[in-house]
Formats: C-alpha cells, structure tokens, sequence
C-alpha cells in the first residue's frame, strides 16, 4: 500500500493543476474548439488533417499503416488530432494528438518501437488517460520495417535524430492553440528505440523536456542490433534448421531449465527469477548430458548446439580481449523471441538496418556477417544514431530529469547496456550531479519493455499493459517522474507489482533489491 504521505503529495499535486488549468475554461465548448483547430492554418511546417471529437470508450481506427492490433480504445473524452511536420522538402512526420477535456497542463510526447514507423496508440491513451496532452508519431515514415531508409537520408535522419524534436515542437503549438495556453511542463515516454529517442533527446535536444522516460534503451544501437544479429548467426542463420548449430524451441525449453536450476537460487530465493545474471556462473557443458531436460523424448545438444549455447551466453569480446557487449540475459525466455531471433533467420532489424541504412544494398549477403559489419556501422553512425554518451550537462543545469529502468529477463536488450550507459554518464558527469538529475531501476523478472508475459514485480506504470493496481507515485514511474519534476522528490524507490498482486521494492541503481528473509530491501 502507498505511505499516506506519497498519497497526500500526489493528492496535492493534481488538486493544484486541475485550479490551474481547468478554473478558467474558455467560453467555446469542447467540441467546437476541436472542429475549429483542423481549420488553423498558421502553424509553421505543420498541417492539421483533422481534428475529431471523442468520447470517452468508443473504438477508433488507427492512422495510417496499421502495427498493431485495431481497433484502440479512448478512455476519457478528448479531442483526436491528426496532423503532419514537414522535416524537408522531401520528408514528413505524421502524427496524432489525444488532448483531453480535463488537462492538468501537461505535455506527454511518446516514442517508437523497432523501425519506429508505428504511432503508439495504446500509450496515447494512456497518457490522455492521465490528463496528459499526449503526442505520437510514426517516426518519420510507415511501418516497422528499414525499406523506406534505402536511398533516402531524410528519412533516415527523421528516425535517427529529428522526429521527437519535430513532434515536440509542434505539438506544443497545437496545446497552445487548442487550449489557449501553452503547457506547464513537458515529459517524454518510451521504450527500447523509445528509450533511445528519449535518451538522444536528453542528449542533442535537452530543452524539450522537462522529464524523460526511458526504458530498455536501445543505446549503442550498433552494438544492439549487431549482437542481436550475431545471436541469430551462432544459432544457425541465414541456413536455418538445415545448420549444425540450430536450436529447436523444445531444446531451447530445456536450456533455459538448466539456467534457471543453476542460477535462481543464487540471490537467495527460489522465485523463478534471475535478479542478477552477473552474480551467476552458468556451465552450459551440463547440457552435453543425456539427462537434459528431464522429459522424455528430449535429446542432449550436440556439440555444435553446445557450442552455440556458449556463444550465445558469452559477452562479445574483441581482438584485444575487451569486452564490447554482453552475453544473453540469463533470466531471459528465448521462446519468447524464438521466431525472429533463434528462427534460423537473421533478426529482421539487423537485416533492415545493414541492408537499408548501412550498406544501402537490399541484395547483401548475410552469410559472413560478423563483428566487422558492427565496427563498420559504428564508425558511419549516421545522424549519431548510435546515442552513446554520458554528456548530459545542459539537461542537468536546466534542471531536467532523466529516469531509466530495464528488466534482468530482457530477451532483447541485457540489463549491461543500461547499466553501462549510466556508468558512462557517471564518469562524465560526477556522482553529485547524477544524484540531481538521473535514476536508474533494474526490474527483476521483467522482459522487454516490460510485456504481460513478463515475471516478477514488471507493473511498474511504464505503460498502458503495466498499470499498477494502486497508481501513485510510489508504484508508478511516470508519476514519479512527475513528482521529481514538479515537486523536487527524487524517486530512490519505485514498488513493482507481479501478475499476481506481490510487491517487490525495486531500487535506485546501484543498489540491489534483496530479500533480508523478512522483507525486500534495497542494499549494495
């Protein structure tokens, strides 16, 4: 349960905003403001296609080049607003705004997923949800596929470095217009290449939030999307089961067995979780033998299975012995992913991404991908789309905050790279200025991006499929940002909530989350 005093801060927080932004409403209804903003014609680089009246718990159609699943649900009145940024004379960004009726003045820009070419409808109601002026885009060009960045840098550049830019610069014009005045505070919301846009934003554009958001990060995006690649090669692409080394979903099942009779226990409690892969030593040899799995009719991996296995659990290391990446997140269920990373096929993003922005060639052949396509990537790092920096001095002395979470069973991203990211800022910045401005929170159990599949404490208010059952500032990270923002209360703490209604305390980085056989508590 939230402490009474987090319930009264929160309670006051909102209690102030909604006498802010709703005492004095216009004498125009909702409704014809809405109709009217579609006919506003004085916004720079920007044109409203239309702007519709909702209410609340209707099904609306998504824009555009469907990604997901349609129709989404609207969970409280507002106006839908859907309009494009011209970003040159041969690029665009299109977007959509959900401004709801009750706006506690507050402006919410929301990030992308993998190609980025997919507005996130089921964080634009969450944000509105909220009372937040909610904004997405599709990141500069249709669908979640790296097609439309062959021969066209523009667009690349859009997905790379200048979409979050363009819709906050934008958007804030359209709050002002349809409000008739402009916002309070602005926070951005995200994960994985919304983690990354959030942190390219805290980085090159600083002055467009006020709070940034970011989880699962896919920073040093070279490196993610190559190993992601290489993972794909050990297990057998572009050969696909016809490869020595190729790992059927059954074996897969009894590999990750092995890991977790290995490794869960390691942090003292039996939970089906891996807190800490680093704290484990896994053997994989033990999956050479004839009782893997302990079901009948599962073979032991062959050597070049095993081989695999090793590779795949290894950091990535070179010539020189260091240590460029991570090995996979031990806690992590590869068959969750099996299709597109462990499919025999390379990972559809790392095709996309050398074939497209790279090489510009869509007939490469990946049969010899390896670490020198990933060297040859990060040093062309269009657009400085790679976003590994620890420079964040002009969002700290404006007083921006940055907060960042991942989970220890991300198949996609390990926990490493956030980790390594806020050890990087750390050195560049100083222990009393990350103190001011940056929090990091690992999640045990949690998967990437935090989905329903996820184990362990994962509702954590990150998004719309993580709505913790009690929503204030100790169990919601978007809230607590909020907090920190506007209240000056850093969050040291965040409580997660598993599938079943447990809490676990997650803790602010360095720390850990560790069970004192009483109680979770945070320790180093």
């Amino acid at each position: 349960m939230p402490s009474i005093c987090t319930s009264l801060r929160l309670l006051a927080l909102v209690s102030a905003f909604t006498q802010q932004f709703t005492a004095a409403e216009p004498s125009q209804s909702t409704s014809d403001r809405c109709l009217l903003l579609a006919q506003n014609t004085s916004f720079k680089d920007t044109t409203i296609i239309s702007s519709t009246r909702l209410a609340a718990n209707p099904s609306v159609q998504p824009w555009g080049v469907p990604c997901g699943s349609a129709p989404v649900p609207v969970s409280v009145p507002l106006c839908r607003v859907q309009f494009s940024v011209r970003t040159s004379n041969e690029s665009e960004v299109k977007a959509e705004a959900w401004l709801p009726d009750e706006w506690y003045g507050r402006f919410l820009g929301i990030g992308n997923a993998g190609s980025g070419g997919c507005i996130d409808y089921s964080t634009l109601n969450y944000g509105s949800s909220l009372h937040f002026a909610s904004f997405a885009s599709n990141n500069g060009h249709d669908g979640d596929i790296g097609l439309p960045f062959l021969h066209h840098p523009q667009v690349l550049q859009d997905f790379a470095s200048r979409s979050i830019h363009a819709l906050s610069v934008a958007g804030k014009r359209i709050v002002k217009a349809y409000y008739t005045r402009p916002h309070s505070k602005s926070y951005f919301i995200g994960c994985s290449q919304g983690g990354r846009q959030g942190t390219y934003s805290a980085l090159h554009w600083p002055k467009d939030f006020d709070g940034i958001l970011a989880g699962a990060p896919v920073t040093n995006l070279h490196f993610v999307l190559g190993w992601l690649g290489l993972m794909s090669r050990y297990t057998g692409a572009p050969a696909g089961m016809s490869s020595p080394s190729f790992i059927p979903r059954e074996l897969w099942a009894a590999v990750r067995r092995e890991i977790l009779k290995q490794c869960d226990g390691v942090d003292g409690v039996v939970n089906g979780i891996v807190d800490d892969g680093e704290a484990c030593r896994f053997r994989p040899e033990v999956l050479a033998c004839s009782t893997l799995g302990g079901e009948e009719g599962v073979e032991r991996l062959t050597e070049p299975q095993l081989e695999a296995v090793r590779k795949v659990y290894s950091a990535l290391v070179g010539g020189d012995g260091e240590v460029l990446f991570f090995g996979y997140s031990l806690g992590a269920d590869p068959l969750t992913v099996f299709d597109p990373l462990f499919g025999g096929s390379l990972f559809p993003y790392a095709n996309d991404w050398w074939k497209y922005a790279i090489y510009q060639d869509p007939d490469h052949d990946f049969s010899n991908f390896s670490l020198a396509d990933i060297f040859a990537a990060n040093e062309l790092d269009p657009f400085e789309v790679s976003t590994i920096s620890g420079e964040f001095q002009e969002l700290h002395a404006r007083g921006g905050k940055f907060l960042t979470y991942t989970g220890t069973h991300d198949q996609l991203v390990p926990a490493g790279n956030a980790k390594r990211a806020y050890t990087l800022a750390l050195q560049s910045m100083g222990k009393r200025a990350m103190s001011a401005f940056y929090r990091l929170f690992l999640v045990p159990g949690m998967d990437h991006c935090g989905s329903p599949f996820s184990e362990g404490p994962f509702r954590i208010g990150h998004n719309a499929f993580s709505v913790p059952p009690v929503n204030d500032t100790e169990h919601n990270v978007l809230l607590a940002l909020v907090d920190w923002v506007e209240g000056g209360r850093a969050p040291e703490r965040v409580v997660g909530t598993g599938g079943e209604g447990e809490e676990r305390v997650l803790c602010r980085h360095p720390l850990r989350s560790v069970w004192d056989g009483g109680r979770w508590v945070c320790k180093l």
